[in-house]
């Protein structure tokens, strides 16, 4: 890496702002092993986290430092078999300036299942997943992990592969799909959505682009970063209180329409310096907030727009248009946010689209008293989306 780039990341990291790589990914594949690489993982204009990493034939290696909801150091190491394929995963998970791990992980792989054990202290927790030959650790916001499945996949000429994601304290193993779309791309869709990933004739994964999935991450590979000062960094800002915290905190609100009392649980995504038409892609249903589906309840029955919505709970979802949105109230509960079923729609009704009088950074949703009744708001950025609400048969 050009001493100009190491200066500007060694700066920003002593003054705990976000991290930006001048450095191009291509370029910085060019100069380093064949076998090592770094990772900045961005969500919007923000570094959520950083990742260095050693791959061999027979081994991958690697450090991660994370700043969500805290900063926290991660170190893992990986035995891979000669066709590839990972047999046996540790990892340790650690705050920064702590000698002993706060919890470890290990991960043996055979051909149609993988065990999971969990260290907490004197505590060991046993998992036995059910995962095909060709499955990986789960590790959050870790890219350098997926190197394994597209090496292969780039070395056997796959033009598609399944692979099982076991998560490191969990029974149930996540699944993914890899598929090539042209040369040195491929797309990796897995429980957040559809990822765009560039590699080159190695394998290296070169960048990671997921603003089309649900965590919207965008991942650039360099030839190295300054892990350590980072974590320094990061940590200090997190005593200040300036830490990143929750990406998308969860939040409720629990209103009065007439006699009725409503509550909206969910989560609020920020801008991040992300275009609306990102966040936001008309005609297309969303969930209306982050994480685990939004979900509405009321205990008398209402009229939303017109349509009438029977006392119970419900999630919440919308489509949002330039000039409309569309609210739909799902009779499904208790699912995460990218499981969506339209056959189980109790109402779809419009809703009105102004311009919001103050732009707002963070998602949010509100009951606003109106006459007999209410408002249920919905801004975001410049827009707000509204629809009335009263009781039934008032």
């Amino acid at each position: 890496m050009p001493a100009s780039s190491m200066l500007r990341l060694r700066g920003l990291a002593a003054a705990g702002l976000p991290l930006l790589l001048a450095l191009h990914p291509a370029a910085a594949s060019a100069q380093g092993s064949p076998a090592s690489g770094a990772y900045v993982v961005r969500l919007g204009s923000d570094t959520i986290a950083v990742e260095e990493f050693t791959r061999t034939a027979s081994s991958i290696r690697g450090r991660q430092v994370v700043r969500v909801p805290r900063t926290q150091l991660r170190e893992y190491s990986g035995t891979l078999r000669p066709d590839g394929t990972m047999s046996r995963f540790e990892v340790a998970f650690r705050a920064p300036g702590d000698a002993q791990p706060a919890m470890r992980g290990e991960v043996e792989f055979g051909a149609d299942s993988a065990t999971v054990r969990v260290m907490r202290g004197d505590s060991t927790q046993t998992f036995r997943v059910a995962a095909a030959a060709g499955a990986i650790p789960l590790v959050a916001y870790s890219v350098g992990l997926y190197e394994v499945p597209l090496a292969r996949a780039v070395g056997a000429r796959l033009d598609s592969m399944r692979v099982a994601l076991v998560p490191v304290g969990n029974s149930a193993a996540v699944p993914s799909l890899v598929r090539r779309t042209g040369s040195g791309r491929y797309t990796v869709t897995n429980i957040a959505g559809l990822n765009q990933v560039r590699v080159d004739a190695q394998g290296r994964l070169l960048a990671w682009d997921g603003t089309a999935s649900t965590l919207k991450v965008v991942t650039e590979r360099a030839a190295r970063a300054p892990l350590d000062s980072l974590a320094a960094a990061f940590a200090a800002r997190d005593q200040a209180g300036r830490g990143f915290g929750q990406a998308s905190p969860r939040d409720s609100l629990l209103a009065r329409v007439g006699d009725a009392t409503v509550s909206v649980n969910y989560g609020r995504p920020s801008l991040r310096g992300r275009p609306t038409s990102q966040l936001l892609p008309p005609g297309q249903v969303w969930r209306t907030g982050a994480n685990q589906a939004t979900h509405f309840r009321t205990d008398r029955d209402l009229v939303i727009g017109g349509s009438r919505v029977p006392a119970g709970t419900y999630t919440l979802w919308t489509v949002p248009g330039p000039a409309e949105w569309t609210l739909i109230l799902n009779r499904q509960t208790g699912q995460w946010g990218t499981v969506y079923d339209a056959a189980q729609d109790l109402v779809r009704v419009p809703m009105k689209v102004e311009r919001a009088a103050r732009p707002a950074e963070t998602f949010a949703i509100a009951v606003e008293p109106q006459g007999a009744g209410a408002v249920l708001a919905l801004t975001w950025a410049d827009v707000r989306a509204t629809v009335p609400v009263v009781v039934a048969g008032s």
